[in-house]
């Protein structure tokens, strides 16, 4: 009797995991997640970054880098949603998976030059 009210128990536990941590379901629709203003430091202001469609491509814009100038980027998806942006004229990428449309882990870093490989792992969370 006790097994089992031990199972019942570990099977509700699985049923109430919050859905915000299951990834994107495709990769249109973690490329449609992407667009927006996001903040890994709870500040939507100067702590935040933007990806936004630029045409057939994107662009991406970071508050306090060089005052806000926005940038041409490229935005691509895998087949389990996970979005990579690089903006080249900065020598930067980054490698976001999607917990929910409101929020997404990345491994960020530089592509090139002296910081070439340095890689920082944030949780961003899109800005309201």
């Amino acid at each position: 009797m006790r097994r089992s009210i031990v199972l019942a128990i570990a099977s509700l536990a699985i049923l109430a995991a919050p859905a915000e941590t299951a990834s994107a379901a495709s990769a249109d629709e973690a490329m449609a997640w992407l667009a927006g203003r996001w903040t890994n430091k709870g500040d939507c202001g100067i702590g935040s970054v933007q990806f936004q469609r630029s045409g057939a491509g994107w662009s991406y814009r970071e508050a306090r880098l060089n005052g806000g100038t926005t940038y041409p980027a490229t935005a691509s998806a895998d087949a389990s949603g996970v979005v990579t942006v690089r903006i080249p004229s900065q020598d930067y990428e980054y490698v976001n998976t999607f917990r929910g449309k409101d929020t997404f882990d990345a491994v960020e870093g530089f592509t090139a030059g002296p910081m070439n490989g340095r890689r920082l792992s944030k949780t961003y969370s899109r800005c309201k």
